[in-house]
Order: structure tokens, then sequence, then C-alpha cells
């Protein structure tokens, strides 16, 4: 029986591969999905090695400790879902319909379903046990979180291709999962690594399982992860009662490597709005809204993401970054839903800058692999073997997810009509929640001189809505032989029913970021130092120190590269922006391999003046260097 949701979206995304990318980045999304699903090599060797994981169960080999090859399958299977979706892809859905079945094979008797010789190790050992086998302080385990890449996996798969057999699977997997904790008396908060937030993470696919299903026991085991986080004692993380503090995450408990962890806390707030979804409880929907405050203020990174080196650590006070792929996709699904949810303009606006930013930088332009993590200078880290695995990464497998994701957020529906909320070229066919069908094509030179055009072809008379950026404060817009000006949030057309030609002009605002040191970062106390430009864990970055600024114009993050010809002597020579006022003044240069290129000119209010070639942030270092000057992103 299945269950329906208390709450419902303002706005809902089309079913996926009616909204289809167009343009450069239209063409990247085809790339990966082509290397990374579609190819022989995907199949023969990125799945395969995802499939054998459940054949060689080395995840434990240590006993003390696990690692996470488990996780590959799920998520592979995720993406291949979606492409297939995307692509109307019979061939694909065909393939995700046998690898489900593969995998159920070796699951066993009581339908357990895991990478793990060991079904009930959930947690590492004691950590002098640890240092004696592994000869380091390792607390890893990824038990659960493994299973839960795999029960998602499953539910997609099954709802993809209507198999009930699949289905039936993933009901056995969690049921089995539910009854080993409770038969051992274990929390699962007190499981995994991070303070319970991998294995928490659980959630969202728990919760789809019982609206699908029905089964009671579900809800009961959603019911329990959420009220985990909001306990009298304070235990940490406590997600939902200090949400509401007003603190930053850093400054929550005293000790913050432990948990402070971006992807999985992440993670959990995508299932903890599935979770308000079906009951209505409002702390899951303001505890998310809360941590979003939270983050925007205290740990937006120069990139355009949250976090250092993924880790909530006040990053917003760092000159340099280290942001994760699995992080922007999992931030961009934090404003997804919420936007969804909410209707506010907020969230989008957030959503385009990360994904147009710190997300596309972390694609290869080949689209055959990634990164694990963008820098906001020198080269960004290649995605290494992880979990003694070749042909898969976490973020890498992630990647896909996120660039349709991206086509997602394009342009939703509601009862009153359609919105566009995204201007990188794509088209839509749909049905108007009015009736009839609508076509939507976006096409422009948005990300270099703020002009798009949208033509509608609607059956019905309907309300198209169009976002106007925060960024751009104001746009025009000229459509049926009318004009008119419009503040940011959204602008509402009416239109009736037949072809409508729409021109709206942005205004860029090109502009010097100076980076705000608080005094002489050369007289700082070592903690500052290390906060305001060092970080930590920084991966062998080139690290800058002093003043410096950013360029920004539109949604887009600017930077100068070899990839466009730049110098590493004009590049990495001390800030001129940093000192005194200068303004920006933007020409579009076409430039091979970029999103966006344009000549620059700086001119300062004593009259200096230079000029140089930049190009967006994402297209400045998205190729497997490790040139350590290739990129630049200050000025």
């Amino acid at each position: 029986m299945k269950i329906h949701n208390m709450c419902t979206d303002k706005w809902v995304p089309p079913d996926i591969g009616e909204t289809v990318l167009q343009g450069e980045i239209g063409a990247l999304a085809d790339r990966m999905f082509f290397r990374r699903v579609n190819s022989p090599e995907a199949r023969r060797q990125v799945y395969q090695e995802t499939i054998d994981a459940f054949r060689n169960k080395l995840d434990d080999a240590q006993k003390v400790i696990g690692i996470w090859q488990g996780e590959y399958w799920g998520k592979w299977v995720v993406s291949a879902c979606r492409v297939a979706r995307y692509q109307h892809n019979e061939e694909l859905k065909s393939f995700v319909r046998s690898a489900a079945w593969e995998l159920i094979s070796l699951r066993d008797a009581d339908g357990c379903i895991s990478t793990y010789r060991d079904p009930a190790f959930f947690s590492a050992a004691p950590a002098d046990e640890v240092v004696k086998v592994i000869g380091t302080a390792c607390d890893w385990n990824w038990n659960i979180w493994c299973r839960k890449y795999t029960l998602w996996g499953l539910i997609e798969a099954a709802e993809l291709t209507g198999d009930s057999h699949i289905m039936e699977a993933a009901e056995k997997l969690l049921d089995q999962l539910i009854d080993t904790l409770e038969k051992k008396k274990i929390d699962i908060h007190q499981t995994g690594t991070f303070q319970g937030l991998a294995s928490c993470s659980i959630l969202k696919p728990a919760v789809i399982l019982y609206r699908e299903t029905g089964n009671e026991k579900f809800r009961k085991f959603a019911d329990g992860i959420v009220h985990g986080w909001e306990r009298e004692d304070g235990q940490s993380p406590n997600l939902i009662r200090n949400s509401f503090s007003g603190k930053p995450i850093d400054e929550w408990y005293p000790e913050i490597d432990s948990w402070t962890k971006v992807y999985e806390m992440l993670s959990c707030f995508d299932g903890l709005l599935e979770y308000y979804r079906l009951t209505g409880y409002e702390n899951a929907l303001k505890t998310a809204e809360n941590m979003y405050d939270l983050l925007l203020k205290y740990e937006s990174n120069r990139p355009g993401c949250v976090g250092y080196n993924d880790q909530f650590r006040r990053a917003g006070i760092y000159l340099n970054s280290l942001t994760e792929p699995c992080d922007a996709i999992h931030w961009i699904r934090l404003c997804f839903e919420l936007f969804k949810l909410t209707g506010k303009p907020c969230y989008m606006d957030t959503l385009e800058h990360t994904f147009l930013n710190a997300f596309l930088a972390g694609i290869f332009k080949d689209g055959s692999w990634g990164m694990r993590a963008v820098r906001s200078s020198g080269h960004h880290m290649i995605a290494p073997e992880q979990a003694k695995m070749k042909f898969n990464h976490c973020c890498v497998n992630n990647m896909p997810r996120g660039l349709i994701n991206g086509a997602e957020s394009c342009a939703m529906l509601s009862s009153r009509g359609i919105a566009v909320n995204m201007y990188i070229p794509f088209t839509m066919e749909t049905v108007s929640p009015a009736g009839g069908k609508v076509g939507i094509t976006v096409s422009g030179t948005y990300l270099t001189n703020g002009k798009v055009h949208v033509r509608a072809e609607n059956e019905k008379a309907m309300v198209l809505s169009l976002r106007i950026p925060a960024w751009s404060k104001t746009a025009r817009i000229r459509y049926d032989g009318k004009t008119l000006d419009a503040a940011s949030g959204y602008a509402d057309l009416e239109l009736a029913a037949g072809t409508h030609e729409i021109d709206l002009t942005f205004q860029l605002h090109p502009a010097v970021n100076v980076f705000p040191y608080p005094g002489d970062p050369e007289k700082l106390p070592d903690w500052h130092r290390r906060r305001y430009f060092e970080g930590k864990g920084s991966e062998n970055l080139e690290l800058l120190k002093g003043y410096y600024a950013t360029l920004s114009a539109g949604p887009l993050l600017l930077a100068r590269s070899k990839l466009i010809g730049s110098r590493e002597e004009e590049m990495f020579a001390p800030s001129r922006l940093a000192q005194g006022k200068w303004t920006v003044t933007l020409t579009p240069e076409p430039m091979p391999g970029t999103f966006a290129g344009f000549e620059a000119k700086f001119l300062s209010a004593d009259g200096d003046e230079f000029s140089t070639r930049v190009c967006d942030f994402a297209s400045a270092g998205n190729i497997g260097s490790e040139d350590p000057k290739l990129f630049n992103m200050f000025f």
C-alpha cells in the first residue's frame, strides 16, 4: 500500500528527460553520460568493478575497520537510472534491470546485500586494536553507508523498470538491517563514522521505501533517526537542536574533526527534507532552512560551495579553498529540495552559482573522469584510486546525477504554470498543469552578456514565471509587444495560447571582490593564520598569502589560466586589485574550451589600468593536470 505525502512541493520538475541541456554544458553532459554510463568501457570496467565488490567482500578484510567499495554499485545505478530516463534509453533500462538481478543473486539467505563479510560489523574496533593492525588511528566503518547506496540503487532500478522483484529485494535488505540493529540493541546513531552521520544518511531511501510499501517498520526506523538528532542531552551531532542555535557549526562542540563532514551531513539533510514531505514535521524543514542560512553565512568558500576539504570549519574565512564535487552536488541537492518545497528564489540563486562554478569545475572536459577537490588556484586535485578500486570514485560516480539535477532545475511546474529558473541553453517539452502541451526553448548569451531568448509554445493559456537573479537586481523583458522592467525574484507573464518570443536582458554587474582580511595577515596569531589563509589539509596546494581579490560577472566566477594563454608571471604576481578601488569592464571574447571568455580591462581610482584575458572558473582547470600554476581565480 503506497503512502501519500503530508506536504506537497510548491514547484515540481518535469519528468527526467522532458528537460534536456543544450549548448556546451549539454555537450559536456552527453560526453560524461557516454564515458561513465553507456560506453563499452563503462559497462566492462566501471560497472563490473562495482558488482565484483559484492563477490569479493573486501570492505572489512582488515577486521578492525571497514572501507566503502559497497557504495559504488548503488551510486552507479542511481546515475544510470537517471541517464536512462534523460535519454529515453531502453537499452540502458534493460541493463539496469539485469544489473539489479545480478546483485540480488548475490544476497544472503536473510536478504542482506553487503560487501562486508560480517554484515553486523557496524563500528570500528577500539583505537588501540586498530593501531595494532593497521599502524595508525582510524575509526572507519562504512557498512550502513554502503547499504544506503545499495538500497537507493535498488529502489531507483525498481521504479525505472517497474520490476516488483527488485523492490521486494530492497524491502528485504532494509528489513534485515533493521532486524540486526534491533537484535543487537545497536543505536544507528552510534554506528559507522563521523558520529553516525554516514549511517543515518540512509534516512532518504528508508522514507522512499516506506512511501512505496507502507511497511510501518520502515516508518518507525525513519522516526528514530530523526528524533535522535534532537536529544535532550545534546549528544553530538544533534543536528535539529543545534541548527536552531545560530552558532557556526564549528562552535557546536569543542572537537570538530570527528563529525563536521560536509558530504555525509548534507546527505542527512536530503533525507530530512524527504521526511518532512512524508510527515509534515515542521522542525525537519526548519532545520534544513536554518542550516542553509548557517552554511551560507559561515561556510561559503571561494569556488562557490561550502566547507573546506570536505569539513565544516568556518570555510568562509579562508582565502585558499578546497571543495569536493560530492559536497557541491549535495549543496545543490539541499538548495534544489528547499526551492521545490518553499519556492524561495534565494535557493535557486545559490544552486545556480554552485552548479556553474564549483560543480562544473570538477568534471574533466572530456567527461571521462573528474576531481577529488576543486581548488582556488594551482590545479585541481584529480580523483585518485580509492578504496582499492581503479575505475570508481565517490565524487566521479555522483557527477552524472549532479548534471541531471542541473537539468531538472532549469524549469519547474506548479498549479499556476511554469517557472524558468536557469538560462543556460535547454529545451523542455511537457504538459502544463493547466493542461495542454508546452514547449520551452532557452537560448542566447546569458553567461557572456546577459541576453536570453525564451520561446514558449503553449496549447492553453498559462502563467510563465521568469527568475530574475539577485545578482542582476533587475531585468528588462520584451514579449508580445510589451516591455517590462522586473526586480529580482520572479516575473509572472500571462501568456495566451500560442507561440511567444520572449527576450530578457540582465545586467552582469562585473565586480572586483576584495577578500576581507581583518587586519594585517602577516601579524595574525598562529590559529588565525591557519584559518585565514592556510586552512588545514591543503593537499599540497600552493597557498596564497596576503591580500587578494576575485572577479565575478553575473553568476560566474572568473579566472586566468594557461588554457586560455595566461602566463604564470601575471597569474601569480602580487595582487594589484586588492589595493585601492578598481572597476572592471568585460568584453566577450570567444575562447574554445570555455563556457565564457572575456577581455577584462581594469581601471583604478588613481587612473592605473591594465587588461587581461579571463574565462569562467569552471573552464580554467578542468583537465587532468598537476601543473602547480595552471590557473588562478585570484587577481
